[in-house]
């Protein structure tokens, strides 16, 4: 993710943060010099002071939980998102029993490569006052090694795959070493099969 990472961080609004560099949060804000990769400011008192009440959404005690994702018109190759949430231990002020987070969702865009240039699709800090969320799209969404066709094609061929394994097992069990060579020939030959055929799925 740090291809993501931007000079400042990003704006949307009330909402402010950045990717592997904590963005910093203003100067006269009520938790010090905390840092943080995400915040929201709030508006103080119907006042004009948006960074005194500026709410720290993740900290320095940073927990990644990484979920892949794939698109809902995903076929054979990854077309989705990858998901972490960043969690703080900073109390939210609506509720005393958690702490405030940051949930991001990087969307899989090939084309968008530029360093610290993510799109933002969505900002939201309302619907869950105690979680900042935010969906972006950038190349680092995406996978280094795609590896979506080999599970499309095994997916595809499971039963004739489970037949094969399933005759054979009994065979390479009793007689394996007796017949070795023949065993590591058509195990060969099996696996270079499928990977003949796994180049018509890519």
């Amino acid at each position: 993710m740090t291809a993501l990472e931007k000079t400042g961080g990003y704006q949307s609004g009330s909402a402010h943060w950045n990717y592997c560099a904590f963005v910093p949060l203003p100067a006269n804000n009520q938790y010090g010099n905390a840092d943080t990769f995400a915040y929201v400011s709030h508006n103080v008192s119907g006042g004009s002071n948006y960074s005194a009440s500026a709410l720290p959404m993740s900290d320095d005690a940073v927990i990644l939980d990484d979920t892949s994702n794939l698109g809902a018109n995903s076929t054979s190759h990854f077309n989705g998102s990858v998901t972490y949430t960043q969690e703080s231990d900073i109390k939210c002020p609506s509720n005393a029993n958690r702490t405030t987070s940051f949930i991001s969702t990087v969307i899989c865009d090939a084309s968008n490569t530029a360093d610290g240039n993510a799109k933002i699709i969505s900002v939201d800090s309302t619907s869950d006052a105690c979680s900042l969320k935010v969906t972006v799209s950038h190349a680092a969404g995406c996978p280094v090694t795609d590896f979506s066709s080999i599970s499309d094609f095994i997916m595809a061929s499971k039963w004739i795959l489970a037949v094969i394994f399933i005759l054979s097992g009994p065979i390479i069990g009793m007689l394996g070493k007796r017949w070795f060579p023949w065993v590591v020939a058509i195990m060969s030959g099996v696996v270079i099969t499928i990977i003949f055929l796994l180049g018509f799925t890519v």
